[in-house]
């Protein structure tokens, strides 16, 4: 028999979760010209994961015609990824395990991985303590905003706040957010588009 509490309530947190994309999403247009919206988020990237990063790499270059810049390693999570520039601050990052480092629980969960494939995508946003806000009254669990980094080719570290939301059981549908601070963005730093 259906628990209709429990139904009610995934729905309504499927609800929230998808209103949270779809506001994010729909202020794209003037995101550069409104910076006071509550939520003022747009697409920063989609996540390719992948078991084996060299092998991706050389997947991708072959259908895409051309290779992605390495991005660099993430040495808290044992894991490297590879852009993409899709355009004025949206990229494509390939993301695996980093044979040189010690293996984090993401990058054993991308070593299982069976097949290549979209992890999920990542919202860029000025203001992550609003989302964290508007999500917490809504329901959910937030877990951030997190400092992260990764080490560039350079030996650059590139900072970031990270926030994930929590508690709804709809995995990668739902995005996680970024706020790059004054670090530069990578698909600007590594820019080439897909055509």
């Amino acid at each position: 028999m259906l628990n209709t509490s429990s139904y009610e309530d995934r729905i309504r947190k499927l609800a929230v979760c998808l209103l949270l994309s779809v506001s994010s999403l729909l202020s794209c247009a003037d995101v550069w010209a409104n910076d006071d919206g509550p939520l003022n988020s747009w697409v920063d990237h989609l996540i390719w994961g992948t078991g084996d990063l060299q092998q991706a790499v050389v997947e991708f270059e072959k259908k895409a015609g051309r290779a992605p810049a390495f991005g660099g390693k993430h040495p808290h999570l044992g894991t490297a990824n590879y852009l993409a520039s899709l355009g004025d601050k949206v990229y494509l990052e390939i993301l695996g395990p980093d044979t040189g480092s010690e293996p984090g629980v993401l990058a054993n969960k991308l070593a299982e991985l069976p097949a290549n494939q979209l992890l999920g995508f990542v919202l860029s946003t000025a203001n992550l303590d609003k989302v964290a806000e508007a999500a917490r009254i809504s329901g959910l669990q937030v877990y951030g905003p997190i400092e992260s980094s990764r080490q560039t080719e350079t030996g650059d570290l590139l900072t970031w706040q990270g926030l994930a939301l929590m508690g709804h059981g709809y995995g990668d549908y739902v995005p996680f957010f970024i706020d790059w601070g004054d670090t530069p963005h990578p698909a600007d730093t590594r820019r080439w588009l897909l055509q």
